[in-house]
């Protein structure tokens, strides 16, 4: 079996599109905020609480670099996908491991900020665990994801 004859499983298609769109746009939305977040000066007032620049710096910066790598680890997989390369499931599985840290990030953030408890956080912590669970069954043992890259070789 080679590639010219496997076709590209469907949720693949979906993502290759999809990470085309969060790729481009994604990066020239976060490369924009990174600016504006630069270029501010003074205070900033965030749900009533003025905060320094060095302050909203501290909690937005990393959230902002998750969102800018994980933009173009997306733009990079649907390139790959496109030209059917087999890189293309690494990567793949690298945009999930940064969204576990970016939403590790969000959820540290929205515990030490905004005083959120843990246990406010747990449901949306085992949704996501539960989501990358499945995108990895779908990526390495679902039998077509696993006979298009094999073909691909």
């Amino acid at each position: 079996m080679t590639a010219a004859n496997t076709s590209r499983p469907l949720l693949l298609q979906l993502a290759m599109a999809a990470g085309a769109v969060f790729g481009t746009v994604g990066t020239l939305v976060g490369a924009w905020a990174f600016v504006g977040l630069l270029a501010q000066d003074g205070p900033l007032l965030v749900d009533d609480v003025s905060l320094s620049k060095a302050e909203f710096l501290s909690v937005a910066l990393p959230l902002l670099a998750v969102y800018v790598m994980a933009c173009l680890t997306a733009g990079a997989a649907a390139l790959a996908l496109w030209n059917d390369r087999a890189r293309s499931r690494v990567l793949l599985t690298a945009l999930l491991l940064e969204f576990v840290i970016g939403d590790s990030v969000m959820l540290a953030v929205m515990h030490r900020t905004l005083g959120a408890s843990l246990m406010s956080l747990a449901a949306p912590a085992a949704s996501f665990v539960l989501l990358v669970a499945l995108a990895l069954w779908y990526l390495f043992r679902k039998s077509s994801v696993v006979q298009y890259y094999a073909a691909l070789g």
